[in-house]
């Protein structure tokens, strides 16, 4: 049987990396004016309230939320070692180690780096699909307000002339 890569008790260096880190930054649709101009393919202008500082039914508030990428090395201690399926895995103070954990800190801020660049650009690709999916989306709220708006306007129209047609019956009958 193989010997545990640790001891229990053994000050031990954990790589930790999250691009799960949400902050506030200005707008970069509507750079804080809370509306957008939409240019159609007619050429008109037509303002839109922004899609990417607005959350649910809440208006925009101007500011953005977006995901940073940070990392750290954490010095902990381990508090069990167990052996599954051939493979020694370690516990420590701070939770479960999994493959990151190290006995010196050098080897864990070496791999903390690395983590950290590939966390940076997951959270950038998620930054920009998030930014391509708002802007779609104010595109797509232009259009479908316009339309509505099209269509209840023949409605009331149809309305309004029910109700002219009634008029003159009425008129009619005197």
């Amino acid at each position: 049987m193989n010997t545990p890569p640790f001891q229990i008790g053994q000050t031990v260096y954990l790589a930790r990396a999250s691009a799960h880190t949400r902050v506030e930054v200005p707008c970069p649709v509507c750079c804080g004016k809370r509306s957008v101009t939409l240019i159609l393919g007619n050429g008109e202008h037509q303002p839109v309230v922004c899609e990417m500082c607005s959350h649910g039914c809440e208006p925009p508030s101007g500011v953005a939320h977006e995901y940073r990428a940070e990392s750290s090395v954490i010095e902990t201690t381990v508090t069990g070692l167990s052996l599954r399926g051939g493979e020694w895995k370690t516990e420590t103070e701070a939770g479960y180690g999994g493959d990151e954990v190290f006995a010196d800190r050098d080897a864990a801020e070496a791999r903390r780096a690395e983590k950290l660049a590939a966390e940076m650009e997951y959270a950038e690709r998620m930054r920009e699909e998030n930014l391509m999916r708002r802007k779609k989306k104010s595109t797509w709220t232009a259009g479908y307000h316009r339309a509505e708006v099209k269509r209840l306007r023949a409605s009331l129209e149809w309305h309004e002339n029910k109700l002219r047609a009634k008029e003159v019956q009425a008129e009619e009958r005197r």
